[in-house]
């Protein structure tokens, strides 16, 4: 079977801002579109992601305990492209970080509606063979809650309008997910 995305053009990094790894523990911070070593967010820390593209360059996505990595879409077809890249970006080499969704902890984008990545919400290219992982609350790339329970405060997922492209990788979902 072919790869239904090979066409996508890999970002190469230009006309992004380089940032320090955004840790939060508690409280909003917002954050714009750039290059970033990572993003952590833990306890009842959350993280705003204004409309653009953004490069993981080694360290990977978590959100843990009750943290929240969220676009600040509105509907608007601004979204959110994550390119989860190893640490020598733009190269293909150094170490990978992974995605990971812990406890009740959610991560939730809105895809781009127009650009070389509209439709696409996360991609993660095939040097960075670190698994996708979702456990404790649950895990939900459709959209739909992660437990089932109907009160999207409490259960932890993955949630995006828009593709999650690992090619490479495996995906692992526990728990509720």
């Amino acid at each position: 079977v072919s790869d239904p995305l090979a066409y996508l053009p890999r970002p190469t990094g230009a006309g992004l801002t380089t940032f320090a790894a955004v840790n939060v523990t508690a409280g909003p911070t917002t954050i714009g579109p750039g290059i970033y070593p990572s993003i952590s967010v833990s306890g009842n820390g959350k993280v705003k992601m204004q409309a653009g593209t953004y490069v993981i360059k080694g360290g990977g996505i978590s959100a843990s305990g009750n943290g929240r990595v969220e676009d600040d879409a509105n509907g608007d077809g601004q979204g959110v492209f994550i390119f989860n890249a190893c640490a020598d970006f733009p190269a293909t080499t150094g170490a990978c970080g992974a995605i990971s969704v812990s406890g009740n902890g959610r991560i939730e984008l809105e895809k781009e509606t127009s650009g070389a990545y509209a439709g696409v919400s996360i991609w993660q290219p095939c040097e960075n063979t670190q698994t996708l992982s979702v456990t404790g609350g649950g895990a939900d790339a459709s959209g739909s809650a992660g437990s089932g329970d109907g009160d999207d405060d409490e259960d932890g997922e993955l949630e995006t309008s828009g593709t999650i492209y690992i090619p490479c990788a495996a995906v692992s979902v526990t728990g509720h997910g």
